[in-house]
């Protein structure tokens, strides 16, 4: 799933630095990428999964993984903890229902729909670009919004 997304963000930066990178996830193993980009200067939001969340542990059993999301969800935060104190990075957990991972890199996003019995890596990956005219993009954000605003400060 994050894999996926942050090299397919890392294929569309290459040309250009970007201004924003903003991530909807349960987990995400390569936050060192996202470290870089901060201080070069992007603004960097993230949301991830709050590993003591009701709704992390029925991904967890509807994935057929039982409590390895919740432990990826901690692996996650751990591997976060240097980086709270980065001007330019944003950090929320959330304990959403996600039907979607999201990763957003300017006017590109990519999204990673959550299919019922499925890990998100096993899952499609949707690459929508912001069209001048066009409403797709700002549906998917909007949604981001929604969960960024629902979010809440990282427990220590």
């Amino acid at each position: 799933m994050v894999v996926q997304g942050l090299e397919c963000l890392g294929e569309l930066g290459r040309h250009r630095a970007p201004a924003h990178v903003h991530v909807l996830g349960h987990r995400d193993p390569r936050v060192a990428e996202l470290v870089a980009k901060a201080r070069a200067g992007v603004r960097v939001r993230l949301s991830f999964g709050d590993p003591n969340a009701e709704t992390v542990r029925i991904r967890g059993v509807e994935e057929g993984i039982g409590e390895s999301l919740a432990e990826r969800c901690r692996l996650t935060w751990k591997y976060l903890d240097p980086i709270l104190a980065e001007p330019e990075v944003s950090v929320r957990a959330h304990a959403t229902t996600l039907y979607c991972s999201m990763f957003r890199f300017d006017n590109d996003l990519l999204a990673n729909h959550h299919l019922l019995g499925a890990p998100a890596n096993h899952s499609p990956e949707l690459h929508i670009r912001r069209l001048v005219g066009g409403r797709l993009f700002d549906h998917y954000l909007k949604s981001f919004e929604r969960v960024w605003d629902g979010a809440a400060a990282p427990q220590p």
